[in-house]
């Protein structure tokens, strides 16, 4: 059985009984385009184009809040850095796995060498690094830690 609707004359998209404008063009159900459909990608007259971020109309479906990403917190990152930082669990959280696979994979690589005398050398670096991106973390703000660390996946 059919839902009743409006079908466009402009695009012959249907639309619920109360819209006032067509939902894929844009078009109002009095005027009718004399040129036809609107090629693909174009708007008709009288319909400004949504701006990133916004909805084409009043009644269009919007994201589930489920499926927004979380916010990432700085005072969350700098305790896993501070804490947990020789596993890279900052740089997961963050999102940003190169640097944590890289941060793993050298604490790893740098357990055996202990027994030769080498891992000495190695883990101190690994551990004043990731102190440093744990005090970076604690002292930015929101947005420079947002645009700085999650956004732009700096290091340090």
């Amino acid at each position: 059985m059919a839902i009743p609707g409006k079908t466009c004359a402009a695009c012959g998209a249907t639309a619920h009984l109360q819209a006032e404008k067509c939902p894929k063009c844009g078009a109002g159900f009095s005027s009718v385009n004399p040129a036809g459909p609107a090629p693909h990608g174009t708007a008709q007259p009288g319909f400004q184009q949504p701006l990133p971020g916004q909805y084409p109309y009043p009644g269009a479906m919007q994201p589930h809040p489920a499926f927004w990403p979380a916010p990432k917190s700085n005072v969350t990152a700098g305790l896993l850095a501070l804490f947990l930082g020789w596993t890279g669990a900052h740089a997961f959280y963050l999102g940003n796995l190169p640097m944590g696979f890289i941060i793993l994979a050298i604490n790893l690589l740098a357990l055996p060498l202990l027994l030769l005398g080498i891992g000495f050398l190695i883990l101190p670096v690994v551990g004043t690094f990731t102190f440093v991106q744990a005090i970076l973390y604690f002292c930015s703000n929101e947005a420079d830690f947002y645009h700085k660390y999650v956004v732009g996946k700096r290091w340090l």
